[in-house]
């Protein structure tokens, strides 16, 4: 029971400081445990926003699952004391406040030293709520993406005033209390249909008292959101990247975002370029070393862009799994020139603060979960094939079960 724990920072600081060391080293067998992680309590979610997966056909009918007590209680005894940071959410497409169980292992993780973070999309705060987080100081991450009523209750469907109205009384609370730590970031996913308000967005940061900006790429699921991916909008997402950031600089707000996208020369060529002509792996990796995804079955995952199921907490320790042979294999793998799975084609890339160092933009990247288009070289006929079926499957609700199902098999099984 939570009772019964020792809640000692130094355990987290000792921790801390031999992850890092284990991290430089690049062990395969680690002793130190994660210093962050990103936590999903439930898969339930009161938005249907049009880019969002949750919405398709595939995830209509899913059962509504939230992480029970009995892994919870382990995270209390084999994470949370030494961890640094926790995010809730960013793993999987729930709105964590939805949870019935958010209120019970927020209070219970309260208790910690580590640091609380969460993604959500502002709409189910209360009272309570927000004199809660601002005591603990959280990192709170709005996911906006229209900086005007239109472009919001378009994408979302629901009310932009509610959103903003909960943004203003968070920052009426800290300022009750001088000195408080918690911070107010706006988490921006970008594409065709809001890319031009991305400037507006950061002069919204300002006036809320937001002080960061973190702007993402969308990467289309499906082959109906294809042309919103800006890979098909370069020069006017360049354009209006480079606005956003100038306003950012002279309002002060932090812009964490992606590079601009090259835009070469119209050339003569008599061959079509290939995806990896022009890629470049990134930065080498950290999170197989110092950051774990758990989702809300109790499921470990490497990190929030990589679904593979390292192990479940429902069955195993978390240092069982820490240290099994999948993670051992990834740890030996994700920074060599062969990568496994998804990690031959990622720019999520991590820096020690949780954003993607990155700064390479490449089509078959952005694109990797539709495939590239028939103007785009698959350079393999195999993965055209494959894209092919798994999108055709999707068009009806029992071929995307099919896609799901087989999905789930590969998270398990493959490695």
């Amino acid at each position: 029971m939570l009772q019964d724990l020792k809640i000692d920072r130094s355990l987290m600081e000792a921790n801390s400081a031999r992850n890092r060391l284990e991290t430089e080293e690049q062990r395969i067998r680690l002793e130190s445990r994660p210093r962050h992680g990103w936590l999903a309590i439930t898969n339930e979610c009161n938005h249907r926003c049009v880019h969002c997966s949750i919405g398709h056909v595939e995830y209509r009918n899913q059962k509504i699952v939230e992480m029970p007590m009995r892994v919870w209680e382990r995270l209390e005894t084999d994470l949370f004391p030494y961890m640094e940071s926790v995010i809730f959410g960013g793993n999987n497409l729930g709105e964590q406040m939805a949870a019935a169980c958010w209120d019970t292992y927020f209070d219970r993780l309260s208790r910690f030293a580590l640091r609380p973070e969460f993604i959500t999309n502002g709409d189910l705060f209360t009272e309570e709520r927000i004199e809660k987080v601002v005591a603990k100081e959280c990192v709170i991450r709005f996911s906006i993406e229209g900086a005007t009523r239109e472009t919001y209750e378009k994408i979302r469907g629901k009310r932009y005033d509610v959103v903003l109205g909960n943004i203003r009384k968070l920052q009426q609370e800290r300022e009750k209390h001088p000195g408080n730590r918690t911070t107010l970031v706006f988490g921006v996913t970008i594409f065709r249909d809001n890319i031009e308000e991305l400037p507006l967005m950061v002069d919204l940061a300002a006036e809320l008292g937001v002080e960061r900006l973190e702007v993402h790429h969308l990467h289309p699921s499906y082959p109906e959101h294809r042309y919103q991916s800006l890979v098909y909008h370069r020069t006017l997402c360049n354009q209006k990247l480079s606005e956003a950031k100038e306003r950012a600089s002279r309002t002060g707000i932090r812009f964490l975002g992606p590079a601009e996208f090259p835009v070469p020369p119209m050339v003569r060529v008599s061959t079509k370029p290939k995806p990896k002509d022009n890629y470049a792996m990134p930065d080498r990796c950290i999170l197989a070393w110092s950051w774990v995804s758990i989702n809300e079955s109790g499921e470990v995952m490497p990190c929030c862009a990589m679904p593979l199921v390292m192990g479940n907490l429902n069955k195993q320790s978390f240092m069982g799994i820490w240290n099994n042979l999948r993670y051992r294999h990834l740890r030996k793998t994700v920074n060599s020139e062969r990568p496994v799975g998804i990690c031959q084609h990622c720019h999520d890339r991590f820096d020690e603060a949780g954003f993607e160092q990155s700064s390479r933009i490449d089509d078959f990247s952005l694109l990797q979960k539709i495939g590239l288009d028939d103007d785009m070289s698959m350079g393999k006929l195999g993965l055209s094939f494959k894209y092919a079926v798994r999108n055709y499957l999707r068009r009806t609700r029992g071929g995307a079960r099919i896609v799901r199902f087989l999905s789930l098999i590969v998270r398990r099984f493959s490695l």
